[in-house]
C-alpha cells in the first residue's frame, strides 16, 4: 500500500478535485450569467469609486489623516500653484447668509400718482358739493364719505368747513408727492429681508432704498394722520380718516422672481477659495501635529490635482479606479476558483457574495455623501457581513471577504487607512464568533466581540494619531451602534435567506436534529430495522465528524435522513427482515441490485416531497456515491460463468453523485463500517481489516475524487470507528447466579 500512497494523495489533492461533479445546467449554473455577475459587480464598485455629488466629497485621495493627528507621511511640498478652498461647512455659512441677507427687488408701478389723484380730486368734488348743500347730507347719494363723517363735518361753519377742506385736500397732495419720493411698497416692512431694498428700474438701473423711510400699507394710515391732524378740528378726522383709506396705491411693487434670483446671484458670488498657495512651499512636515488649516490645505491641494487633469471625472480616473477594483475582486475570484469551485460555479451564492461587497461599497460611498458630523465609517455594516459569510459559506470565504470589503471602503473613501482597519480587526473577531454558531442567542457573545474590536482598535489608532478626545469618543459611539445592528442585521437577513433562497445555515439543521420529523416517524413504522441502523449510524459518523474537523451537525442531521428511501420497500433490506425469508432468493441478481439501488431515487423524491433543505438531501445519493453493489455483482458473475453470459457493471452501481464534502464522504465511510460492526463485532483485528479495506476499495474507484478528505482524515475516521465498535461490543461481566440451597436462604 506504502507505493500507492502517492497516487492517493495526489487524488486526495482538493486544491485541484473538480468540486462541481456532474455538469448541471440552468440560468444557476451558467458561465454567461457569472460573467454578468462579475462585470456587474466590477462596474457598480467602479461607479463608488469614481463619482461622487457632493461638494465636500473631495476626499483626501493620498494623504487621509484627521484633525490633532500627528503626520507620519514624508513631507508635502506644492508641486504647483493652487488655491486653497474655503472650509466647506464655512463656505456653505457664508453662502446661506449672503442668499438670506439680499435685499428684496422691487419695480415702479406707473400710474400710482394718477390714481391717487383722480380719487383725491373725485373726493374733493364730493366734499365740495356737500359743503355748498348741492348734496342733502342724509341722502347716501355720496360714493366717498360715510353720513356719519358728513354728519360731523356739516358741523363746522360754513367757513371751516372750505378752509378744512382746501387744507386736507392740499395736505394730501403733498403727503403723496412725499411718499412717492421716499417709497411706498406693497408689503409689510416687517417682511423684508434686511434694512434696504433694491428698485430695478428698466432697463438695467437700480436704487438702494432704506426701508427706515419706506411706507407701506400697514403705516401709511398713521403717517398720513400724524401729518394731516395738526390745524384740523376734531370734526374733520372721520373726513380725512376716509379720505386716507382710499388713497392707499403703492407706488413700489414687490418681485418675487426678481428677489430670488438675486439672493442665488448673491449665493453664488460668494468666494469657495481664500488664498493662494505658492508652488515650492511645504504644507506640511513629518511629525507635524495636523490642524483644519493644514487638512484644508491637503484637501484643495488634492483636488487641484483632478482640475489641472481637467476633470474630476476624466477618463484616466476611472479607468484607474475600474482597474483598482477589478485587481482588488480578482483575488476574491481566484480563491473562489481554486479552493471553493461549488462556490464558484454556483450562480445563486455567487451573487450572494457580490451583491454583499456592492451593498457595502454602497455604505462607504454613503457616508462622504451625507457628511454628518458624526463619522459614519464607522457604521459601515462590515461585521455583519463577515458574519453572514461565516455563516452561510465558511470562515476562510468570510476571511477573504473581509480583506475584500476593508480595501474597497478604504479605496472608496480615499485610502481611509484607519476605518478600514478598524472594520478588519472587528469583521474578523465578529466572524469568529458565529464559526460554530448553535443558536440565536449567540448574537449577545458577537455584540460583545464586535464592540471589543471597535474599543481595541479605536483607541489605539486614536491615541497613535494623536487624535482629540471627541474625535475619539465620537468613532467609539458610532462603532458601538455598529456592534449592535450588525448581529441583529445579520440574522434579520439570514433568516429572509433561509425562507425565500436554498441557503440552509447550521441554525436551520438545528430545526431538523430531532427525531420527531415526520419522515423519521415514518421511517420508524415502515422500517424499523432501518431507522435503528440510522440512530447507530448518527452517533459514529457525528463522532467521526467532530474528529476530523468537519461538520458534527451537518453530518448527524445528514445520516437521520441518508436511507428515507428504504421505508417504500422495507422488507427487502436486511436489517429490516426479522422472522421472514430473504426475498431477494426468488428474484435475479440484476433485479436485487434495481431494487436496492431505488432506495436512492425514492429517497430523493420523498426529500423534494417534504422539503428537506439540499444540504440534507445530498447525502441521500452521495452516501453510496457509484458504489458497486458488490454481492449481486458477485452473483450475476456466478450465474454468467454458467450460462455463458455478459454482466454490465454499470447496472449494479449507485446512481451517485460522489461526495462533495467531507460529511458525506464521513457518511460512506461509517455506513460500511457499521453495518460490517454487526457481523464482525467481537473479532477486532478482523474488523479493522476490512475497514481498511473497504476505504481502500473506495479510494481506488474514485469515490472521493469530488472532496477535500485528506489520508489523515480517512485513518482518523477508520480509527474512530474502531474505538466506537469497540466501546458498544466489549465484553459484559458474566455475574455469578445465587445458589437454590443458600442456607441463607429462608
Amino acid at each position: 500500500m506504502s507505493k500507492s500512497t502517492p497516487n492517493l494523495f495526489r487524488k486526495l489533492d482538493h486544491n485541484k478535485a473538480p468540486e462541481t461533479g456532474r455538469k448541471k445546467t440552468g440560468l444557476r449554473y451558467s458561465g454567461k450569467i457569472r460573467l454578468l455577475i462579475f462585470i456587474g459587480t466590477v462596474l457598480a464598485c467602479t461607479f463608488f469609486f469614481s463619482f461622487h455629488f457632493n461638494d465636500n466629497s473631495n476626499k483626501l485621495q493620498e494623504f487621509n489623516t484627521v484633525v490633532g493627528s500627528t503626520w507620519t507621511n514624508k513631507d508635502v511640498v506644492a508641486s504647483f500653484t493652487f488655491p486653497v478652498n474655503k472650509d466647506y461647512k464655512l463656505y456653505k455659512e457664508e453662502a446661506k447668509e449672503a442668499y438670506d441677507l439680499s435685499p428684496d427687488i422691487f419695480i415702479v408701478k406707473e400710474g400710482s400718482q394718477k390714481e391717487y389723484k383722480d380719487v383725491l380730486n373725485a373726493m374733493f368734488a364730493n366734499l365740495t358739493a356737500i359743503i355748498d348743500d348741492s348734496i342733502d347730507v342724509s341722502e347716501t347719494s355720496s360714493v366717498f364719505f360715510t353720513d356719519e363723517a358728513k354728519l360731523k363735518f356739516t358741523k363746522l361753519p360754513k367757513s371751516q368747513q372750505s378752509r378744512e377742506s382746501k387744507l386736507i385736500i392740499k395736505s394730501m397732495h403733498k403727503l403723496m408727492n412725499r411718499i412717492y419720493k421716499t417709497g411706498f411698497i406693497d408689503i409689510s416692512a416687517d417682511d423684508l429681508k434686511t434694512d434696504k431694498i433694491i428698485l430695478r428700474q428698466m432697463p438695467n438701473t437700480e436704487a438702494v432704498y432704506s426701508s427706515a423711510q419706506l411706507v407701506d400699507p400697514g403705516t401709511f394710515s398713521a403717517t398720513a394722520m400724524s401729518f394731516l391732524m395738526p390745524g384740523l378740528s376734531k370734526h374733520s378726522l372721520p373726513i380725512v380718516e376716509e379720505i386716507i383709506a382710499k388713497l392707499n396705491f403703492p407706488n413700489l411693487i414687490h418681485s418675487e422672481s426678481l428677489t430670488e434670483e438675486f439672493a442665488n446671484l448673491s449665493e453664488n458670488s460668494v468666494a469657495k477659495t481664500e488664498s493662494i498657495f505658492q508652488k515650492g512651499k511645504v504644507i506640511v512636515v513629518r511629525g507635524q501635529i495636523v490642524d483644519d488649516e493644514t487638512i484644508n490645505i491637503l484637501k484643495s491641494y488634492d483636488k487641484s490635482k483632478f482640475n489641472f487633469r481637467g476633470s474630476v471625472y476624466s477618463y484616466t480616473l476611472i479607468l484607474g479606479n475600474f482597474g483598482h477594483v477589478t485587481l482588488i475582486f480578482y483575488v476574491l475570484v481566484l480563491y473562489l476558483y481554486f479552493m471553493r469551485k461549488k462556490i464558484f460555479y454556483d450562480n445563486t451564492k455567487l451573487m450572494i457574495l457580490s451583491s454583499i461587497l456592492v451593498f457595502v461599497s454602497a455604505m462607504a460611498w454613503a457616508t462622504i455623501e451625507i457628511s454628518p458630523k458624526l463619522p459614519l465609517e464607522y457604521f459601515v455594516l462590515i461585521p455583519s457581513m463577515a458574519m453572514l459569510v461565516a455563516i452561510i459559506y465558511d470562515s476562510r470565504t468570510a476571511f477573504y471577504m473581509i480583506v475584500l470589503m476593508s480595501f474597497y471602503t478604504a479605496g472608496i473613501r480615499g485610502n481611509d487607512f484607519d476605518s478600514a482597519l478598524t472594520m478588519f480587526i472587528t469583521a474578523v473577531l465578529a466572524a469568529y464568533t458565529v464559526r460554530d454558531i448553535q443558536n440565536r442567542t449567540q448574537i449577545f457573545r458577537s455584540i460583545f466581540y464586535i464592540l471589543i474590536g471597535f474599543t481595541l482598535t479605536i483607541v489605539s489608532i486614536g491615541l497613535e494619531r494623536s487624535a482629540d478626545f471627541m474625535t475619539i469618543v465620537n468613532r467609539l459611539i458610532v462603532g458601538g451602534a455598529n456592534s449592535i445592528v450588525s448581529p441583529l442585521f445579520t440574522f434579520g437577513v439570514l433568516i429572509l435567506l433561509e425562507k425565500y433562497s436554498n441557503v440552509t445555515t447550521d441554525l436551520k439543521l438545528q430545526e431538523y436534529d430531532k427525531l420527531d420529523h415526520p419522515l423519521l416517524i415514518k421511517l420508524k413504522e415502515l422500517a424499523p430495522g432501518t431507522y435503528q441502523h440510522t440512530l447507530a449510524l448518527a452517533s459514529l459518523s457525528e463522532n467521526c465528524a467532530r474528529a476530523i474537523g468537519a461538520n458534527p451537525l451537518l453530518t448527524k442531521v445528514g445520516t437521520y435522513f441518508h436511507d428515507i428511501g428504504k421505508m417504500q420497500k422495507a422488507e427487502y433490506f436486511v436489517e429490516n427482515q426479522l422472522n421472514m425469508d430473504n426475498k431477494h432468493d426468488q428474484l435475479t441478481p440484476r433485479k436485487s441490485a434495481e431494487i436496492i439501488r431505488s432506495h436512492v431515487s425514492a429517497g430523493m423524491k420523498l426529500a423534494k416531497e417534504y422539503k428537506l433543505p439540499e444540504r440534507i438531501s445530498n447525502f441521500i445519493p452521495m452516501h453510496h456515491g457509484t458504489t458497486l453493489i458488490k454481492h449481486f455483482y458477485a452473483k450475476a458473475l456466478e450465474e454468467a460463468e454458467v450460462k455463458d453470459k455478459v454482466v454490465n457493471e454499470s447496472d449494479f452501481r449507485y446512481p451517485g453523485t460522489k461526495p462533495h464534502n467531507k460529511e458525506t464522504a464521513i457518511l460512506m465511510i461509517c455506513d460500511a463500517a457499521e453495518a460490517v460492526s454487526r457481523l464482525l463485532s467481537d473479532d477486532k483485528e478482523k474488523y479493522e481489516k476490512v475497514i481498511s479495506q473497504n476505504i481502500q476499495d473506495r479510494i481506488t474507484d474514485g469515490q472521493f475524487d469530488e472532496c477535500k478528505i485528506t489520508m489523515k482524515d480517512l485513518k482518523i475516521i477508520k480509527d474512530t470507528c474502531i474505538a466506537n465498535m469497540a466501546g458498544v461490543s466489549h465484553k459484559r461481566v458474566e455475574y455469578k447466579e445465587i445458589p437454590k440451597n443458600n442456607k441463607n436462604n429462608k
